[in-house]
């Protein structure tokens, strides 16, 4: 017992194993079972992958992928002349060719709308693509991106997902949106 009059747990562990004993459940030769092991807290998990923006604000052209599952990271931003996009999410993934997905870009457009459209083609390992395609509008090919502010400094939004430029889809699997400021 406690100073307190109450049993202890080694007490109660005892008592118990004395009870076994006399139950003839376990023999007084036997060792006494072990203390159980605390079970762990779980780990803790990483962050949920998220979009630097609300994209229900977005206008999008060619294919809406909102809903599209985030399964892997993206680490965006511009080197030199450069705009890399580093990323896992196309490892595995088959299209024709070489490409098996799109590169995308939000941008806020002369209308004043936030504006998403795919910009070019690119497969796993070719992490950059040359920074001057991004707002281009011979790359992108939606009249809403004609006249937008190339300016530096100019924050827009980019992406990696399959195939969403036409119909035909690689896989429905994108990356986050993450901001990144024209050089």
């Amino acid at each position: 017992m406690n100073l307190d009059g109450k049993t202890s747990n080694a007490g109660r562990r005892n008592w118990f194993i004395r009870l076994l004993v006399r139950l003839k459940i376990l023999h007084a030769d036997e060792p006494s079972p072990p203390d159980p092991v605390p079970t762990p807290a779980p780990a803790p998990q990483p962050a949920e992958l998220a979009d630097d923006l609300d994209l229900a604000t977005v206008v999008w052209h060619e294919a809406d992928i909102r809903q599209w599952p985030i399964t892997a990271d993206l680490n965006a931003y511009v080197k030199g002349e450069n705009l890399w996009l580093v990323t896992d999410l196309l490892k595995g993934v088959k299209g024709d060719g070489d490409t098996s997905g799109n590169p995308w870009v939000i941008a806020r457009c002369p209308d004043g709308k936030l504006h998403a459209a795919t910009w070019e083609w690119i497969s796993y390992g070719r992490q950059f693509r040359p920074a001057w395609k991004l707002l281009d509008a011979d790359h992108i090919n939606v009249s809403a991106f004609d006249n937008v502010d190339k300016a530096p400094g100019t924050v827009v939004y980019v992406a990696v997902s399959g195939w969403a430029r036409t119909a035909k889809r690689s896989a429905e699997i994108r990356t986050p949106f993450r901001k990144v400021l024209l050089p």
